[in-house]
């Protein structure tokens, strides 16, 4: 078995259903592979190792592209952004959005959603804080990941996946991989891929992965779906210095 690293931003659905259905299904067994996760959030992209390393956050893979540094994504998860915005106010033009840290994929991506109305976005830590706010009258409205359940005393008032598309999460890989690694990037392609036909087959794999590994009701996975892609090539530009979808088989 070959030991290989999984960097997170973040443990929910959006980021890592994927890698949990490989997981649990022995998709990664099968092609040779023992994954192990590590949290990412704080380390700097120019000290994320190259070598039998991915990471499945693209769009923190993205930024870091514009940063300077050679990600490549090459396979897509997710192409439709899963993040909520529930509040308190009838029109987010003018109100105050409980969201991300400035700068964040996240961030950028709500901001780009809201691109043509003024609102005032105050970054919080996490979806509990940002609820928290909410309820307590600070701001009219927070942004929630897949992590959270939906509230039901609150009114969702968008998802960002209805207003834009982006890669947001799948594989990224450093540049050398690509060169030097090309057999183990195929493999875990191939194990995801594997997982994306579970996700759209509406098994009972993908739902008790919901359940178990998540803590999220079945429910929640089916409007979950339909963010994910079938075969890990999005519906999005591509843009040659940022995508290699060449191992997809």
């Amino acid at each position: 078995m070959t030991d290989i690293t999984c960097g997170i931003r973040a443990y929910d659905p959006h980021e890592l259903l994927c890698h949990a259905i490989a997981d649990r299904l022995g998709f990664y067994a099968e092609e040779g592979l023992a994954v192990v996760l590590r949290d990412t959030t704080f380390t700097p992209d120019s000290e994320l190792p190259t070598a039998r390393y991915f990471q499945v956050a693209c769009g923190a893979a993205t930024v870091g592209r514009r940063a300077g540094h050679p990600w490549k994504i090459v396979f897509a998860a997710v192409d439709r952004p899963m993040f909520w915005v529930y509040g308190t106010v009838e029109d987010l033009d003018g109100a105050r959005i409980a969201g991300y840290p400035p700068g964040s994929p996240p961030d950028l991506l709500l901001r780009k959603a809201l691109a043509s109305i003024e609102a005032e976005i105050t970054p919080s830590a996490t979806d509990a804080m940002r609820l928290g706010l909410v309820r307590a009258g600070a701001v009219g409205a927070a942004v929630l990941s897949s992590a959270a359940h939906p509230p039901t005393d609150l009114e969702r008032l968008l998802f960002v996946g209805d207003v834009l598309r982006a890669v947001t999460t799948g594989i990224a890989v450093h540049e050398r991989a690509l060169t030097e690694e090309p057999e183990l990037v195929a493999a875990l392609v191939r194990a995801h891929q594997r997982a994306l036909v579970v996700i759209h087959s509406d098994s009972d794999e993908a739902a008790s992965a919901m359940v178990d590994v998540f803590g999220l009701p079945t429910e929640r996975l089916d409007e979950m779906r339909g963010c994910f892609t079938r075969t890990g090539r999005p519906n999005v530009a591509n843009d040659p210095e940022l995508f290699d979808f060449s191992l997809i088989p």
